[in-house]
Parts: C-alpha cells; structure tokens; sequence
C-alpha cells in the first residue's frame, strides 16, 4: 500500500470537524448536563447560566423554566454579567467574549484580542465593564462590551475574579492568594497583603471599604472593612472548596462551595458583616454559582447542569433542574414511544412517549445495570455484570421487575433472548445460554482472559459476539449452541456489533475502530472513523444507516454502508455508552451522568436549542460545505481574522489535488466560493484551507 497516501489521508482525516448543525437535544438531565460555573439574576424572574460547551440558559419564570440557548462548542463559558434585563456579557476559555443586547436570545461574539482563559466580568455600569484572566489578563470597555482593550499593569498574576464598587475603586484576586487594587479606574494597580498562598477564586466588596474573599483551598474567608489595608482571615470548616461570595446586605453574606468528601454543595453564611459564619450542607453536589436577590431569594448552580433556588434565605433548597446524573449503559426499545434505559445503581427508566418523560423504576442501589432487552411489548430482562450478578425481570411491560434466580452466579454484560425462553448471554470469559427464561445459564463458550462485551442476532440462528483483545470476534449459526473464532487480528478491544442481516455486520470499539464486514463475519474490512476516540456503539436500522456513539459525545452516522461516516453535534463532551434507532428517523443515545439525548431526523433535519454562535472571528474558521452532498456545485464559506496570503485546494481521496479555489492574500473578513465538479467523478473529497503555519481540512461527497 502506498504509505505517502496513507500519511497524507491521516493528515486530512484528523481534521475532520463536527458538524455546526444541532441535530440531537437534551432529554436527560433537563434542562442539559453540564457543569454550570455561573448564574445571574436581574429581578425574581429573568435569570442567565452559564457553563461548559459554551452553554447559556435563560429563565423568565424565577427559574422553573429554563431555555437552552447555546450549547454547541468546546469553549467553557465561566462568568456572566447583565447590567439591565437586555444588555449581558458572559467570559470563558479561548479569550472568549459574548454579548448580547436583547436579554440573551441572540449572542455575538466580541474581539477580546487575547486567547487567554477570560474567568470574571461585571458590568459597572451601563458603559462601564472589566473581565479578568489567566496570565496577568486584565481588559476594559467603555461602550457597554463592545470594544475591548488591555490595561497595561506591572503586576503578573492569574486573575480569577474582580469586584467594583464603582468605576474607579476595584479588587482583583487570583492564585497565590493575590490580591490587587485601584483607586482610579485601572490607570494603576497596587498590591495588597493577603496573609495567604491559597489560591483565591472570588471577591466581592459591597462598597468600597467592606469585602470578602474566597479560596479554594480549605474553606479559607478573608474579610476587610478598610478597602483591603488590613484583611482578617476565617476558616469555619477544612474540606470544603469555595467558589463564589455575594453580599445581600452590609451584614449578610452568602458563600457556596463544595464538600468533596461528602460530595455535597455547601453554603456558608455570615448574618453580621463576615465576623462569623455558619456551615450548610447542600445535598446536590458541586455547588459553583451563585445569585442573590435579596435576603430570601437565590439561586445556585453547579455540576451536571443541576440548579436550585431557596426562599428563605438558604435554610432549605429545592431542585429547578429534573432527571437522574447517574451514568447509564443499556437501553431497548419496543417501538418509537415506548423504551427503556438502565444502569448505575439499579437504575432503570422508562418512557411511552418517545423520550420526552422518563419514569423511575430502579431496583435498588446494585453497582451496575448493565443491558436491558424486550421480547414483545410485556416480556423484559435486565442484567448485571460480574460484579453484583443480578437478572431481573419484568412481565408487565416494566412497570415493575423482579429479581429471578441466579444459581449460577453468572454476571453479564449483555444479553439477547430470540424467545421468552431461548436466549444468549455474555460476560465475563463466557458465551451463555438459557432455555428456561434466563432462569438457568449453560456456558456454551470460553476463552481465558477475554472480556466479552456485545451479542446481536440477526436472525434466530446466526449471532455475533464480540469482546478484548485480538480473538475478539466469535460467530454461532445455530441459535448460540455453538461457536466459533473470527479473528479480527488487530488486538484491539470492540465493545458493540451491529448484526444488519446474514451477512452483513459492523462493529466498533477502541481507538476509533470500525469494521465491516460482508460475509456473515468470517472476514473483516476496516473502515475509517476520522477519530482516535473510543467507540462503544453501533447501531443500525438497515444496511445502510448507522450510527456510532463514544467517548467525548462523538457520534458518527452513515447512510451509505459505512463507506463514510459523517460527525455530528451531540450536544455533550460526555462519554456515549449506547445507542439505538427504531427507525430512520428516530433515536437515543445515552451514557455519562445520565446523559440521555435524542433526535427524531438524523442528518436531515436538525432540531435547534437556541441560537448557534460562531466562534471567535479572531481565527481562522473554514466552514462546512453547503449542500453536503451536492451535485455538481456547493459553496464554501471560510473566515480570514486579518490580511493574510489564504490558499485553498481540493484532493481527492488517494490525496491528488484536482482543485485550487483560493491562492492569493486576502483581508479580514468573511469569504463564500464556489467549487464546481462538474467534470469530476463521483466520490470522496477533501478541501483545505492553508495560511502560514494554520491548516484546517473538511471532508465532501460528490454524489452523481
């Protein structure tokens, strides 16, 4: 084989981009799953949220409702600001800046000049606004965000928080417990004496002598009532981490934070100016934003996307967000509305509607479920792994499940029974069989330190298992009686088969591995992912549509065969355990704390939460194709951050230019071509966009 083609599509295949386009959304945790650094409230009804994956939420309602307004990028949004209910500013990694004029529907992105990590920004005033960052990052603007420029300081430091009682005092914190100050709007800067190395994380001042600042490191309280001459530290607990401080009064101050030992939010609370506080344990987890109205009302936020809202001051907290965070590998539907997902400590959920509600009916607090599977709409079984060793079962449609006996002690991690009666079973070493309902397992096959992990039957006779290492694929013709080795000989581990008909099959596993094969499974033909990411799933619901699912969210969806496989936008950096389509155009994915998202158009229609932002127009971004496919012409867009020489060609896929589009300096700006195919073949083709040392390559199909 030709290696300058194989090191040459490499090259393109890494490149390959996520599609922009949402195509799946959320249906569990609602209102989305991840971790929230950050909350603002303006009244007692209009709220923001911000978080990982550039995540923005917006409530209108004091937070019983929440809309999902971006969520579509590996940025982490981790502060934001609004100075009325319409003008907003939220910061994040990557020098990113977001501003929005009409109450969060619609965010642009603002020229911060920096790629630095942008950790606070408050507004000042309606004009007047401040972020601050990682290395010595300090930036102002004067027309409300949107212009930015630096302050030039001699003071280094990595900047987490800010607080301005008004435009000319201020405080800065960050590592190393330092602190510094201004007393004329940022034209000089000067250090203050923290008495500590631990690392504060925020700062708040409720007007310019009286303010509080809050560590990471073991619950660690500074408070100053002269501007920060003189800081008195506290210290009312050891463990807990604390990540915001807000004051609600000249006495009342509130503190949220997190309890790692006891995995539990944590609020601490001063009624009298700092002079002493009071410890309260949030049973939620991770607790990172916090907002306060006034003595009663607030709202905290934190880890896997969870929100809750107190109105007595923080006494008690109850839940705005829905669903379980447990991570959950199996999942089997009956048909389009009615399904079923199991696993970290015995859950088990079922819908009738498609996913849109999900009712609880766990089994208790086992280790693991980890595959469920129906037979007909009453008959079900669930299974454990070699773990806790446990088979349920339900017959009434999984309203409720019974544990069945397990003399055996067998533990599995996948199952698939052709009757109420007959079936298969695999964990462990072992191929298992049952003729009784699950009740009693035969050990048809065994091979010493494999780890069996996926069975599908394409028919009554002919199933796949696959498992660890290099004899990891083995075949039965007859129902599960016997088996055989199929070696794949490339010693890596497959967690999932998709048995499509007698002779076809797909399978997939670690380090981005996909094989097809075409005859029943005797042979194997590799095929390319354009990733190096596990894969835990595949399904298909002909020979033709597939999708694959795994860690880091990455889906992947054929229509083809498997010739090309095509990324999508899950939504979610969480890892994807499972997968399954009932039909062309309906299916799940779930996986990591609780991760369930669906989609009802795969790659045809997308289904959009909130509004798309584009990243930041300071680099260079070659978009996707449109149409994709297309016949025999498609445009390019492709943005130019300033004058720059721009080149870009197209290759087929034995890596032979057959195009160049672009090859001349270009301004700053937005740019749309046109590629015309007229005279070529059908089939797979590359473009590539070249400025100086950046590089970025697409993939796209010419379909005759």
């Amino acid at each position: 084989m030709n290696l300058k083609f194989i090191s040459f599509l490499s090259l393109l295949l890494i490149n390959l981009p996520i599609n922009a386009q949402q195509q799946w959304f959320w249906q569990n945790p609602l209102p989305q799953g991840h971790l929230l650094w950050d909350v603002e409230f303006i009244n007692s009804n209009e709220g923001w949220a911000v978080g990982k994956y550039m995540t923005i939420l917006k409530t209108t309602d004091g937070g019983v409702n929440w809309t999902v307004k971006s969520s579509n990028s590996s940025i982490d949004l981790y502060s934001v600001s609004f100075i009325n209910n319409n003008d907003g500013l939220t910061v994040g990694s990557n020098g990113t800046i977001l501003r929005t004029t009409n109450g969060g529907d619609e965010w642009s992105v603002q020229n911060s000049n920096t790629s630095h990590s942008l950790n606070d920004v408050k507004f000042i005033n309606q004009n007047f606004a401040r972020v601050v960052g990682s290395e010595s990052t300090i930036l102002k603007s004067t027309d409300g965000g949107e212009t930015w420029t630096a302050e030039s300081h001699a003071i280094s430091g990595w900047w987490n928080a800010l607080s301005f009682s008004d435009v000319n005092t201020g405080t800065i914190v960050g590592l190393g417990g330092k602190i510094i100050r201004t007393s004329n709007g940022g034209l000089n800067w000067y250090s203050q004496s923290s008495g500590t190395l631990n690392e504060l994380t925020d700062v708040y001042f409720y007007d310019s002598n009286n303010g509080t600042a809050v560590s990471w490191d073991h619950c660690f309280i500074l408070t100053t009532t002269n501007g920060g001459t003189n800081w008195t530290p506290s210290q009312p607990g050891y463990s807990e981490f604390l990540y915001k401080v807000k004051y609600i009064d000249s006495s009342n101050i509130r503190i949220i934070g997190y309890n790692q030992p006891a995995n539990a939010g944590i609020m601490v609370k001063s009624t009298n100016g700092g002079i002493t506080w009071t410890n309260q344990s949030i049973s939620v987890g991770q607790l990172t934003g916090l907002s306060f109205l006034d003595i009663n009302t607030g709202t905290a936020v934190g880890s896997d996307g969870k929100i809750i809202r107190t109105t007595n001051g923080g006494t008690t907290w109850f839940d705005r967000y829905q669903g379980i965070r447990n991570d959950l590998y199996g999942m089997w539907f009956i048909d389009n509305e009615n399904g079923f997902v199991v696993g970290w400590s015995g859950k088990i959920l079922k819908t009738t509607n498609g996913g849109i509600t999900w009712t609880n009916k766990s089994v208790g607090n086992y280790n693991y479920l980890e595959d469920v599977q129906f037979v007909n709409s009453n008959f079900g079984t669930a299974v454990g792994t070699v773990i806790n060793k446990v088979i349920f079962r339900t017959t009434d449609s999984g309203n409720s499940w019974f544990e069945i006996p397990n003399p055996g002690n067998w533990g599995f991690e996948d199952i698939f029974l052709l009757t109420e009666n007959y079936g298969v079973a695999v964990g462990g070493n072992s191929i298992c069989l049952t003729t009784d309902s699950g009740y009693n397992w035969t050990r048809k096959f065994y091979i010493y330190g494999i780890l069996f992990d996926d069975v599908d039957f394409c028919d009554q006779y002919n199933g796949l298992v696959v498992g660890g290492n290099s004899m990891n694929i083995v075949k039965t013709t007859d129902g599960g009686e016997t088996w055989t080795n199929k070696l794949s000989g490339l010693g890596i581990v497959l967690h999932s088969v998709s048995f499509i008909d007698a002779i076809t099959a797909v399978t997939v596993g670690e380090e981005g591995i996909i094989l097809k094969s075409t005859d029943g499974g005797t042979n194997w033909i590799q095929q390319s992912s354009g990733t190096t990411n596990n894969l835990n799933a595949v399904s298909f619901v002909n020979l033709y549509d597939g999708t694959i699912v795994g860690d880091g969210g990455i889906i992947l969806k054929t229509n083809d065969g498997g010739n090309t496989w095509l990324p999508q936008n899950s939504l979610t950096p969480n890892d994807l355990y499972n997968v399954f389509f009932t039909s062309l155009n309906k299916g799940t994915a779930i996986g990591e704390d609780g991760t369930i998202i669906s989609t009802s158009q795969p790659g045809v229609v997308p289904v959009e939460q909130g509004n798309e932002i584009k990243l930041s127009p300071k680099d260079f971004l070659l978009s996707q194709n449109y149409p994709n496919p297309f016949n025999p012409s498609t445009k390019i867009k492709y943005v130019v951050p300033q004058f720059s020489p721009v080149q870009i060609k197209v290759y087929d896929i034995l890596g032979k230019e057959v195009a160049t589009l672009v090859n001349e300096e270009k301004s700053a700006g937005e740019y749309e071509i046109e590629f015309n195919a007229v005279n070529l073949p059908s089939g797979i083709y590359f473009y590539q966009l070249r400025s100086g040392n950046y590089t970025e390559t697409k993939k796209m199909i010419l379909l005759r």
